[in-house]
């Protein structure tokens, strides 16, 4: 898998909405725009990963601005 410097492969599994990002990301918002509100309803855990290594690190230095478009999340 050959990953752009601007974007995060995104998939959605029941209600957890999965972002694997290239640890150089310039973009540091969630890939969310095109989804209808029902999808966006239906998510309730959000999982981000990036880098490399033994132990893949966050891809986002902060957290993305439009991630309140997921209004359903759950602490767990």
């Amino acid at each position: 898998m050959s990953l752009s410097t601007q974007e995060c492969n995104r998939t959605i599994s029941g209600g957890e909405i999965t972002f694997i990002c290239p640890s150089s990301i310039a973009d540091q918002e969630l890939a969310l725009y095109d989804l209808t509100v029902d999808i966006l309803d239906n998510i309730t855990s959000i999982v981000a990963t990036g880098g490399s290594g033994a132990v893949p690190v966050g891809p986002f230095t902060s957290i993305p601005p439009n991630i309140c478009l997921l209004r359903n999340l759950q602490v767990r």
